[in-house]
């Protein structure tokens, strides 16, 4: 017996030397998260208008065209429920928040992170930020979380061919969505517009809780809630799902009747937007995040 365990631990030792050497170049790849976890320890009683949501926000708004001391702590896929936790373990220290901007988009209410194909991107929250979710053993840890396949890609795109892993600028926005790389709009269009329409509203309640709840809390702290459907190209828009477009738009109306301190602007079929402002059919580029966030900039100032 003592001869078999002693065989299997030499056989497992190679495997654990490896996990740990792949967790840990893993974890030393610069990333969004990493760094935004970074700056709001460092600058969070400075900031004076926060930006949150998913990559519609991530992409959509640049802080640099905004007047106030702003910073974008939106990440791709983050859901109602993750900007609640993010709002809730960040608040207490910022000290000069006056405004949130929170996306709105098609998908916002009928849809919750942990439940979808990109769940794993839970454990960037719980290896780098503060952010307190219901995690899952697998969070702790990048290895368990992501296919290998994918963690060597990432390795060998950041060690040996030297890629830049980090996607967005000292202001928080995604500088990777650039026009010189725009997508067919024509072609995206109806693949997104189906994949963002869900099949029931199974979330729908659990969603308005996490919404009602942030505009509450902003409330409590006298900070203004500007909910934003941004622009979108429209070989997306003509392929919504006609109830589920008219829920999000009558929620952003409701709440922004209903909340002396929300504003519900919709920009979805604003004409001020472009082609050449789209990086695909429901995501904006830097020129159209440029373009967006002056107009924004106008809105937060009046």
């Amino acid at each position: 017996m003592k001869g078999y365990l002693k065989h299997f631990f030499i056989f497992l030792l190679p495997i654990v030397i490896v996990f740990i050497g792949m967790e840990f170049l893993l974890r030393n790849i610069p990333n969004s998260y990493q760094f935004k976890a970074d700056f709001m320890q460092k600058n969070a009683q400075d900031i004076e208008v926060l930006i949150l949501g998913n990559s519609h926000s991530f992409y959509g708004v640049n802080p640099k065209y905004l007047e106030d001391s702003a910073f974008n702590l939106s990440h791709v896929s983050q859901s109602l429920e993750v900007d609640l936790a993010t709002l809730r373990a960040y608040l207490p220290e910022m000290k000069q928040l006056k405004k949130i901007v929170l996306r709105l988009s098609y998908d916002t209410l009928f849809e919750v992170l942990s439940e979808t194909d990109e769940s794993w991107r839970y454990k960037d929250y719980r290896l780098y930020t503060d952010v307190d979710l219901n995690y899952k053993i697998t969070h702790y840890s990048e290895v368990l979380s992501v296919s290998l396949k994918e963690n060597i890609k990432r390795l060998n795109n950041f060690y040996v061919k030297n890629i830049d892993a980090l996607n967005c600028n000292v202001y928080g926005w995604g500088n990777d969505a650039s026009s010189v790389l725009s997508k067919d709009l024509i072609s995206t269009g109806p693949k997104v517009a189906k994949k963002h329409t869900a099949e029931t509203n199974f979330f729908l309640s659990q969603n308005l809780k996490s919404l009602n709840d942030i505009i509450e809390l902003c409330q409590q702290n006298s900070i203004e809630v500007i909910l934003v459907t941004f622009p979108c190209y429209n070989s997306y828009t003509e392929n919504l799902n006609e109830y589920q477009l008219k829920t999000t738009i009558e929620t952003g109306e409701n709440m922004d009747r209903v909340f002396k301190n929300c504003t519900y602007l919709n920009f979805m079929n604003d004409d001020r937007f472009k082609a050449e402002h789209f990086f695909d059919a429901d995501h904006l580029n830097d020129k159209g995040a440029k373009l967006f966030s002056e107009i924004l900039n106008t809105q937060l100032s009046q």
